[in-house]
């Protein structure tokens, strides 16, 4: 009977300790908006917004980043992109301008794509996606690493629902 309560108090704990990892590791946080430079999203408040070359807006955590990427229609107009025409147009320019052939997926309104790539010894999820505002497109990169991927796709495909351009 003490073996029986024994192996009881050990698996108790056991899942305790797994529940405050994957709590821990999937970091629940308050939600927060950041605004920046005519780019909305909702992530958590363990992200920061910070610099980055080239985008127009940028957040990190420890355990991910975001990037997003404004282009005026104006420049995109030699890629045969309008302001009619639509997200799905605009990914697979995106794709067809990076030699890329990822399958374009959707999710209620989310048209996205994912890839994976290795940056010093690290291999990477990405999980990019595509928005429109009246002047126009942008396009959003997630980022963790690829062990995290089914941790964050999820968190990822929230968090682009929350985008406002």
């Amino acid at each position: 009977m003490k073996k029986i309560l024994y192996l009881i108090g050990v698996l108790i704990l056991a899942f305790l300790l797994a529940f405050t990892i994957t709590l821990d590791f999937i970091n629940i946080s308050k939600k927060e908006t950041f605004k920046e430079n005519d780019f909305q999203i909702t992530l958590t408040n363990d992200f920061k917004a910070n610099d980055l070359a080239g985008a127009t807006a940028y957040f990190e955590s420890n355990k991910a980043i975001v990037v997003a990427k404004k282009e005026d229609l104006k420049d995109l107009k030699d890629l045969g992109i309008k302001k009619n025409s639509s997200l799905e147009d605009y990914a697979k320019v995106i794709l067809r301008a990076n030699d890329s052939d990822y399958t374009l997926q959707k999710k209620g309104n989310i048209i996205y794509y994912e890839y994976e790539s290795k940056v010093e010894d690290n291999l990477f999820y990405y999980f990019v996606t595509v928005a429109k505002s009246d002047d126009a497109f942008w396009v959003i990169s997630f980022a963790s690493h690829e062990s995290n991927k089914n941790i964050y796709k999820p968190e990822f495909i929230k968090w682009a629902k929350s985008i406002k351009v």
